[in-house]
């Protein structure tokens, strides 16, 4: 296996032949959207992988995202699933969220997806013009979306919808410049900085201390991950 990735209720790795392999889905109603029924246009060719709540996402080598899931019915299915033209491809990373889907292309702009039910959009799937050029790396949120351009400034969108915004859009200065990795959990927007973990977010009730940074993320850290009420961060030996 060369890469792995973990969704609400899927789990989802990608073999060196370039084929996705996925499982869980099993837990019952409501968890099982088809996100782990792999298209045969993801058996092969797949460089890449993302997986959101309840949708997979894949990208091929020809630059194609290939999305699955999003078959169980309104509740589940906010278009994430319906990959535009623009997206089919030149695109060279992807991410997913809840309820979106995020692709980068070759020429640094972010296209997003999804959000389409009713009070599952808050702004995520908007990508402001500041995203539209110059982007290197993108990240994908609960309710809002990140994405890093080649001048190490985040770029945040997202938490426009009621009782979403715990401050994960509002970037702080720090991160305007000198990040190089960031990550987007259910409330929290994270960036490497100097080897130092930058947090932000985590205003509102959802506030599990995923934005308390220990002092063993002050230094030496290489790379961050965020899941719903978590951070993590993996430091350099």
């Amino acid at each position: 296996m060369i890469a792995i990735a973990a969704g609400g209720a899927h789990s989802l790795a990608l073999r060196k032949d370039g084929r996705v392999v996925a499982w869980g889905c099993g837990g019952g109603v409501g968890f099982n959207d088809g996100q782990c029924r792999v298209p045969a246009a993801a058996s092969s060719g797949v460089i890449a992988i993302a997986a959101g709540d309840f949708h997979s996402l894949a990208l091929r080598k020809d630059g194609r995202v290939v999305a699955w899931g999003c078959g169980g019915g309104a509740f589940f299915n906010f278009g994430q699933c319906q990959v535009p033209a623009v997206a089919r491809g030149g695109v060279i990373a992807i991410a997913a969220g809840e309820f979106q889907s995020l692709a980068l292309t070759k020429g640094g702009r972010v296209i997003a997806w999804g959000c389409g039910g009713k009070g599952n959009d808050s702004g995520q799937c908007r990508v402001p013009a500041a995203a539209s050029s110059g982007v290197i790396a993108v990240a994908a949120g609960d309710f809002h979306s990140l994405a890093l351009t080649k001048d190490g400034r985040v770029v945040a969108w997202g938490c426009g919808g009621k009782g979403n915004d715990s401050g994960q859009c509002r970037v702080p200065a720090a991160a305007s410049s000198g990040v190089i990795a960031i990550a987007a959990g259910g409330v929290a927007s994270l960036a490497v900085k100097n080897g130092r973990v930058l947090a932000w977010g985590c205003g509102g009730g959802l506030n599990a201390g995923q934005c308390r940074m220990p002092a063993a993320a002050n230094s030496g850290v290489t790379a961050v991950a965020a899941g719903y009420s978590q951070s993590l961060a993996l430091r350099g030996y």
